[in-house]
């Protein structure tokens, strides 16, 4: 079965929408609140304060992910955490 240029764009848009309205697809970092950069900082010192012996690396890399932070922003974010302990 052949699929023109106009139906792949249209199936992959249909897929894009559904998998956003599902939340699993999110197009920027919110600027406050749950998953803001703020957020994570603050959830990785918390725990980082709660377990002494975690490595602050891979606590700030795994909430980072979690949120889809992009790769980029992760260095300013242990940054910000080693700052605050």
């Amino acid at each position: 079965m052949k699929i023109t240029k106009r139906q792949l764009k249209r199936i992959i848009r249909e897929e894009y929408s559904r998998l956003k309205r599902r939340g699993l697809i999110r197009e920027s970092i919110p600027a406050s609140g749950e998953g803001s950069i703020a957020d994570v900082i603050k959830q990785c010192v918390s725990e980082c304060q709660a377990n002494p012996e975690a490595d602050v690396e891979s606590v700030c890399e795994r909430w980072a992910s979690t949120y889809g932070i992009p790769q980029h922003q992760r260095e300013m974010i242990i940054d910000a955490v080693y700052q605050r302990l």
